[in-house]
């Protein structure tokens, strides 16, 4: 295995909790957080989050040889600190950290998460309720106290140099999934990627009125729409259709034509593709099913609350297909 160990590290609001989490979910090592370990130091001794000058030197240092002990025993571990990253560095216990290049304790993958402060200030802001204006005092605060410390400890301060680091994350314009995908590529590990589910969908004409149903679960819970649903496995899209029309209506039907693919990732929040088609009634009553609160028969230029892309449909329907 190329890694055994993984090491976050980062300034405030850079996402190395949400990073490291995720992470620790997704790969099931054992994990080992030094922020959270100084959080609750700092709790139980009444002490602020910013005042690093207050903590112990002998603290500092117990920390870091503790974190240094965990990455040297070789087990598959996930560490999460400031400074885990220049402790993996260290090239031995007290030692100076390596220079020119990301070196150190073989095995250990050292992330660092950067992020315009702007964006973290934001992101502070949102998580402690306060203005845009504190967050950036606050942040400078904590991090000038920190930054203080350590250099007394280490006699330097160049922790988040990028060349000390073998991957280097801006997580500024990143959604929260995509920095660990970029982990577990670099750990030559597959990427989870999501597939996104077929539906199809039935426009049911008859008399110059569309057949809707009303829905009874999320998404759109109560919202008006197309009857259709998912292709099942076996099935090919033209028997779903008749299939899910049948299950939701009670009417048997037949394909008139085929309408068009809707794939927005925004039409449904689950990121279904649609696959649209205009049916003729061929047998069966109208019944209302377990599927809906309500069935009914719409005129084109009154038509209720829809779900999805809908109106989108019945618009291309329209324009393309009505003649």
């Amino acid at each position: 295995m190329k890694y055994h160990a993984i090491t976050i590290s980062g300034p405030i609001c850079s996402g190395k909790s949400s990073l490291f989490k995720t992470l620790c979910q997704k790969l099931g090592w054992l994990s080992y957080s030094a922020s959270q370990f100084f959080r609750d130091f700092c709790q139980k001794n009444n002490l602020p989050l910013f005042a690093a000058n207050l903590r112990p030197v002998s603290l500092t240092r117990k920390v870091d040889q503790e974190m240094r002990k965990k990455l040297l025993a070789g087990e598959n571990l996930i560490l999460e600190g400031w400074l885990a990253g220049f402790i993996a560095r260290l090239p031995s216990p007290g030692g100076e950290a390596t220079g020119g290049q990301a070196q150190g304790i073989p095995g250990v993958l050292k992330v660092l998460l950067i992020c315009e402060d702007g964006e973290r200030a934001k992101r502070f802001a949102k998580r402690e309720k306060i203005s845009l204006q504190k967050a950036f005092r606050e942040i400078r605060k904590r991090e000038g106290n920190l930054f203080g410390k350590w250099g007394k400890v280490y006699g330097r301060r160049d922790f988040f140099e990028p060349k000390f680091y073998d991957l280097v994350i801006d997580t500024t314009r990143l959604k929260p999934k995509e920095p660990v995908d970029l982990v577990l590529k670099e750990m030559g590990r597959p990427v989870e990627r999501k597939i996104r589910a077929v539906t199809v969908d039935g426009l049911v004409i008859k008399k110059g009125k569309i057949l809707l149903v009303r829905r009874n679960h999320e998404p759109y819970f109560g919202f008006w729409a197309i009857p259709g649903g998912y292709v099942e496995y076996g099935e090919t899209c033209e028997q779903a259709v008749l299939r899910e029309v049948r299950e939701e209506t009670g009417l048997e039907t037949k394909i008139k034509k085929f309408l068009g693919v809707y794939s927005a990732p925004s039409r449904d929040p689950r990121q279904t593709i649609a696959i649209a088609y205009l049916l003729d009634v061929k047998g069966g009553k109208v019944e209302k099913s377990d599927e809906a609160t309500d069935i009914g028969w719409f005129n084109f230029d009154d038509l209720p609350s829809l779900a999805f892309d809908h109106r989108e449909v019945i618009n291309d329907y329209l324009k393309n297909f009505l003649k």
